[in-house]
This record gives structure tokens, sequence and C-alpha cells, in this order.
């Protein structure tokens, strides 16, 4: 039978490196994927590597394996992804507003759809600035 020995067992830092990696929004799991994505990392990179990749906008993250690793590219596999919202329907209706991101310093924000104004930002996420809207919604009936 067949058993594990003592010197084939390490804390994985030892053997790999977990990267973090910031997307801008619009950026999609797919994209990420593509081995040609990597080519300017590509050389900090090593077979199994773990590589978190997080949406700037909070619309999704990922964890990535290294699969191995060319001149100017990496495979990865996807091990797990997260769609914030994933299913959610969000019903706009009748508001005089809509939500927008505004880059990593505003985050999602409420725009006023008459004049394209800014009517609050800083919101986590796409889903707590919807959340926002009604009280607006009352204020401008």
């Amino acid at each position: 039978m067949l058993q594990a020995k003592e010197s084939q067992i390490q804390p994985a830092d030892y053997r790999r490196t977990t990267w973090q990696l910031q997307v801008p929004s619009g950026t999609t799991l797919d994209d990420v994927t593509r081995p040609e994505y990597w080519c300017n990392v590509a050389g900090r990179l090593k077979r199994n590597d773990r590589i978190e990749v997080v949406c700037e906008d909070a619309a999704w993250r990922a964890d990535l394996a290294v699969e191995s690793i060319g001149r100017m590219s990496a495979k990865v596999t996807v091990m797990h992804a997260v769609e914030q919202g994933a299913g959610a329907t969000i019903d706009t209706g009748d508001s005089h507003y809509d939500v927008g991101w505004g880059g990593p310093a505003h985050k999602w924000r409420i725009i006023r759809k008459a004049d394209n104004e800014v009517m609050a930002h800083g919101y986590a996420s796409q889903g707590d600035a919807w959340e926002a809207v009604p009280a607006l919604d009352k204020l401008a009936a």
C-alpha cells in the first residue's frame, strides 16, 4: 500500500505563490482564461501558482490555478468563480435614476437620467446602489 512520506509534504507556501490580480470593470472571466492575457506577467508565474482575480467593480471574482507557462502566455484553470448577484433581476421600472460604475474612487453610483448628474456614490456593490434608488425616487416625485 502506498503511503505519503514525511519528505513529500510541505506547507503550500514553500511550493507555490498566491497572487491577486485586480482587473478593470468590464473584464470577463473568459478574458482572464485566455493564455495570451497573461503575456505581461507570465515570467513571474510558475506551475501550480494560484491567482485570485477580483473585478474592481465587485461584479465577479475567481480563483485560478496555473497549469503551464509559455514565454508570453500562461494556461490557467478556473478552480472557483462567483458572479455577484448571479441570477438576480433588477427592475428599474419608471425610476428617474440609473446605476453605473464610477471607477475605484466613486465605486457604484446613482446617476439622474435627466441630466446625468451623479446623485450619490461610494456603494460597494451594484445591488447596494439599486437599493438606495427608491428613496431618491420618492424625493423626485
